[in-house]
């Protein structure tokens, strides 16, 4: 068999030896995971590359071996060349990889000028740091660029766990089609070929790819030739019968190994070009490919508009997109072959949702994607747009291909300020104080009225003020604000949009500014939401606003009516507020029609939903009162899309029906049962509309029985459309049997129910039903060695944690911190650190917030 062959080759051939403890054998011994101990193992820190040699030029051949129906026996296999730049004289090379199977004998490092070889004395391999240690009998001379090391052969299981190069599937006409594809982000090349495995490690590359003749295979760049091969060369189960080719591609711009793609599969495509002759094609299975026709006409305006935006050229001549069918990420922005998971790339007016809806949601790193957009936001608002088209184009241009410091950005935007304006702003200066430094600031304000002067107080912003930051700050946590404002009188003089406000910088933890207001009008700041900080009128100003709001909101744009109640909800939780404020804000939303204020609200009071929904008597009169304030927006935009929506009434309508339902509104949940119903008894094929089928489902599992249940389960796993797909293993977590519920979270375990990619969307959907919680929680403590082994990728891993952030009692909180000393958490240990972080302030937050919420819902709701 495949295993026996690879035994019978790496106990026989000569090894890269282990290093003495606390190192172990290199990863071909152990190629199955194993669960981790019960105490975490020493730090270990020391993990970077030497930075003395580095790579210049690689060439890859990976031959993965996915043909027959045994996926247990699949495999791959290749050979690796990399070329140096040695900058200090050194016997010893690291070099990173995982999980691959290679030998000794299989080493060579010479110089490629003269074909001299080195001789390699000993090759040891560190577990812990992921790397081969080579050491070498001479020195390598320094400032050499010709010395070569060459892997001649290596080997790996594919595995189907989405990282490295991976096994995915999906049925076709009774059958499984396999392929194997790449997800090599953001330290996962080191499980595809032995590499120098971090970013700033660039090279080019040259790929080549051995497939079947039969299949197709994709790279980053172009193809450039195809060769037939020796079948039994690269696989001992093929023969030399079976027509074999090696695929060969286009040498890559120097970039980083986690840019790299592969793909060798069964993929049809369709094709486009823009006006530069440039090639644009989708890649999908069969029966989703002419679905993509969406997408290839969004890819190509979109590089077209940021080529003219920023004046830079795209430097490929091809960008490939492909939906695979098992995928970790939303997306993978590889230089040209961009890979999707499937409902990603997949789009069909009938069954998906708005197509740009992910764009709000996906994220990978929350605080850094989150804080980062809003900053250069900011940064966009107070540069100008030509001053930041110009001065980011002229950044790119010097810095293409290269390692690079955000020093260069500011630079070249206050060069590029001071040319456009005539004036000085140094960016760096303001802006090392947003990104060196946790989190934001709260401007808190009060009024001078006799002096006509404005005073404005920063503070950091904490969910606990009284909290100490666990990081000290260069800076005080004071910032450099850009401070923007608008008074009740040029505000009301024309539309919100024609406003701007006056600008003046803040330096200073208090400051005050001229201020030409009447006493009895109310002002606001932060006009647009154009800063990244949040704002704390005094209470009579907080009250004038409100006033504002319910008489005549339009005066404020969208973006300023989400501020303000984005503003106020989050400083009644921190306790600069009472909750009087922001709910008695809420009153005015019953003449709202925008989406982005309606989802601004509904998102915070998600938050007090969350924390009362599980135990508190306060949830009944909660719901009362958001049934009342939905009815209408619920009555105005119903379940069934028109012809004259735009895209803000779709996702306004999923928004709107998913609360309305969730606060028990009869009307929503009848409607939506209805639906459900004629759903089921046409086995499935009535059509929902795409922004309410989730809440749909969702109500209709609620009020099922197990047989319904089964029924759409095992529909959910031969259904063909990626969105209805995802949509119905969310609403599975809807039911209302807590047994059920326990079987779900042991299906996501078993990779013959749940794809791999959908684990952490179960887990999430079960622990977001007020009975699964405590099932999640649970089931995690108990199978937390086995989900470890089973989920792909740390961040998945993490994400499972984060479920737990919803808990606001102590007994659950000294729960968690005892779970944290007794398992190794690994990548997960920064998530269970604000897990409990989250449920220490939400705990902190039920003692401190629940009387003024009692005593608002007890004046306002007169039944429950």
């Amino acid at each position: 068999s495949v295993v026996a062959v690879g035994l019978i080759v790496h106990f026989t051939a000569p090894k890269c030896d282990p290093h003495p403890p606390p190192t172990t054998a290199p990863p071909a011994t152990t190629l199955a995971p194993t669960a981790g101990p019960t105490t975490a193992p020493p730090l270990v820190t020391d993990v970077r590359l030497p930075t003395g040699v580095k790579p210049l030029h690689y060439t890859v051949t990976l031959a993965p071996y996915i043909y027959g129906n045994n996926a247990s026996e699949f495999y791959f296999t290749g050979s690796m060349k990399v070329r140096l730049s040695i900058n200090e004289s050194t016997s010893n090379i690291k070099l990173h990889a995982t999980k691959i199977l290679l030998t000794a004998a299989d080493i060579r490092v010479y110089n490629s000028t003269s074909n001299k070889n080195y001789t390699v004395d000993s090759c040891m391999y560190d577990k812990d740091r992921e790397w081969y240690s080579i050491d070498l009998s001479v020195p390598l001379p320094a400032n050499s660029t010709d010395v070569v090391i060459e892997i001649a052969w290596f080997r790996a299981p594919l595995r189907s766990d989405l990282r490295g190069l991976y096994l995915s599937s999906y049925p076709e006409n009774g059958t499984t089609k396999y392929l194997a594809t790449s997800h090599l982000q953001p330290t996962d090349a080191r499980k595809t070929f032995p590499c120098f495995d971090e970013p700033a490690f660039k090279a080019t590359f040259d790929v080549s790819l051995v497939r079947r003749s039969d299949y197709i295979s994709i790279s980053n760049m172009p193809s450039i030739r195809t060769t037939n091969v020796s079948a039994s060369t690269w696989f001992s189960e093929m023969t030399d019968s079976e027509q074999l080719v090696k695929e060969d591609f286009e040498t890559t711009p120097i970039m980083s190994t986690y840019l790299l793609a592969f793909i060798v599969s069964q993929f049809e495509l369709i094709r486009g070009m823009d006006t530069q002759g440039r090639k644009y094609r989708n890649w999908a299975r069969p029966e989703f490919v002419n679905q993509t026709d969406y997408s290839l006409d969004v890819v190509r305006n979109i590089t077209e508009y940021f080529e003219w935006y920023f004046n830079v050229p795209y430097p490929l001549n091809k960008t490939d997109q492909a939906a695979v069918p098992d995928f970790n990420a939303g997306a993978m922005e590889n230089w040209g072959l961009i890979i999707y998971r499937e409902g990603r790339l997949v789009f069909n007016g009938t069954r998906d949702t708005s197509a740009i809806k992910h764009q709000i949601n996906e994220i990978f790193d929350t605080i850094t994607y989150r804080k980062g957009a809003t900053v250069l936001r900011m940064l966009h608002g107070f540069v100008g747009d030509e001053v930041f088209r110009k001065g980011v184009g002229n950044y790119l241009r010097q810095n293409s291909y290269g390692n690079t410091f955000h020093t260069a950005l500011y630079d070249s935007l206050t060069q590029q300020y001071s040319k456009s304006t005539n004036k000085s702003l140094d960016v760096g200066l303001v802006m090392d104080r947003w990104i060196k430094q946790m989190g934001y600031p709260v401007l808190n304000c009060s009024v001078s009225t006799a002096a006509r002067r404005l005073t404005l107080t920063q503070n950091h912003f904490l969910s606990d003020p009284s909290q100490v930051p666990s990081y000290p700050s260069d800076y005080n946590y004071t910032w450099i604000i850009p401070v923007t404002m608008g008074t009740k009188q040029n505000l009301s003089s024309g539309t919100p949009e024609d406003v701007s406000g006056f600008v003046n910088w803040m330096n200073e933890k208090e400051q005050s500014f001229e201020f030409n207001n009447s006493a009895d009008d109310w002002y606001l700041l932060n006009l647009r939401s154009s800063g990244f900080y949040r704002v704390n009128y005094d209470l009579d100003n907080w009250k004038r606003l409100i006033d504002q709001l319910v008489s005549n909101h339009t005066v404020f744009s969208p973006q300023d009516r989400a501020r303000l109640l984005d503003d106020s909800f989050a400083l009644a939780s921190a306790g600069y507020l009472d909750y009087s404020i922001p709910l008695n804000m809420t009153k005015y939303l019953k003449s709202e029609t925008h989406y982005v204020p309606w989802s601004s609200a509904l998102s915070k009071i998600g938050y007090l939903h969350s924390m009362l929904h599980r135990q508190s008597p306060e949830y009944g009169p909660l719901s009362a009162y958001m049934r009342d304030l939905l009815e209408g927006a619920f009555n105005d935009v119903g379940l069934d899309n028109k012809d004259t929506d735009t895209h803000l009434t779709k996702l306004k309508r999923g928004l709107i029906v998913s609360s309305a339902c969730l606060y028990r509104l009869r009307s929503c949940e009848t409607a939506a049962t209805n639906k459900f119903e004629e759903f089921v008894n046409s086995s499935f094929t009535s059509t929902i509309t795409p922004d309410i089928r989730r809440r749909v489902l969702c109500e209709g599992v609620a009020t099922s029985f197990v047989a319904v249940w089964d029924r759409l389960f095992e529909f959910s796993k031969t259904v063909a459309h990626p969105g209805t797909q995802n949509d119905i293993i969310r609403s599975l977590a809807c039911t209302n049997e807590p047994w059920i519920l326990n079987r779900y979270l042991d299906y996501a375990l078993d990779e013959s129910k749940i794809r791999r990619q959908d684990v952490s969307t179960v887990f999430s959907s079960v622990a977001a039903n007020p009975n699964g919680l405590q099932i999640v929680w649970d089931f995690l403590q108990r199978n937390w060695n086995q989900i470890q082994e089973v989920v792909p990728g740390a961040f998945t891993i993490s994400y499972f944690i984060n479920n737990l952030a919803d808990f606001n009692n102590a007994q659950k909180l000294a729960e968690m911190e005892r779970f944290k000393e007794e398992n190794s958490l690994g990548a997960a240990t920064r998530a269970m650190d604000l897990a409990l972080e989250s449920v220490r302030i939400n705990i902190k937050w039920m003692e401190s917030n629940l009387p003024s919420l009692r005593a608002w819902l007890s004046e306002n709701v007169q039944s429950a």
